[in-house]
């Protein structure tokens, strides 16, 4: 059961647009999504297909990356949704 949502936004993510410091470490985006779960009852990673290929190639370091994030967060039993549902569950 997904609790009252009170935002909608990116509250973690993988990569810094806004300062181009480059990728995060996935230790960093998984302490950001924790922080908001305790805060908010909701994270949200964006996540964007070109954040994971080095010039139109599969960076397959960078979806190891992805897949630790995915496996920490089934580890905390975190619910995984889309927006739809996200907003269909309201």
């Amino acid at each position: 059961q997904i609790g009252t949502v009170r935002l909608i936004g990116q509250n973690a993510g993988v990569i810094d647009y806004d300062n181009e410091k480059g990728y995060f470490d996935y230790h960093d985006t998984i302490r950001d999504c924790t922080n908001a779960i305790q805060s908010f009852n909701l994270c949200i990673i964006g996540i964007h297909p070109q954040d994971y290929s080095d010039n139109g190639k599969l960076d397959l370091e960078r979806m190891s990356d992805l897949e630790n994030i995915i496996l920490s967060l089934k580890d905390m039993n975190v619910y995984f949704t889309t927006f739809s549902e996200l907003i269909a569950n309201r």
